[in-house]
């Protein structure tokens, strides 16, 4: 009998989120949906986009850490290393007219 094993070297990356908004980061290739799963391991050198996603009531204001490249929401993350990418997530207030009624 022969057995065959094939090893994957990858490396962590990790999705965080700031800000006073809500919203979730995902992944493509798939593995990240923060929310519930923030952090995945992919195959070194690969290329990972992430793209942060605003709950309603928020918006998303920037990646403020982590990125390669930034296309808008979307963050591109070259693997050459374990990595970590942060999205900023702001509430959007909404401001009414002050009418000097009670």
């Amino acid at each position: 009998n022969e057995v065959t094993a094939t090893f994957m070297l990858g490396y962590l990356l990790e999705a965080r989120k700031t800000g006073d908004g809500l919203g979730t980061i995902t992944s493509s290739p798939a593995g990240i949906n923060c929310g519930s799963i923030c952090q995945a391991t992919f195959a070194r050198g690969s290329q990972v986009l992430l793209t942060a996603t605003a709950s309603p009531g928020s918006s998303f204001s920037a990646w403020v850490s982590g990125c390669t490249r930034v296309d808008g929401a979307v963050c591109t993350i070259a693997l050459d290393q374990a990595a970590s990418a942060t999205a900023e997530f702001d509430t959007n207030w909404l401001y009414l007219p002050y009418t000097g009624d009670d």
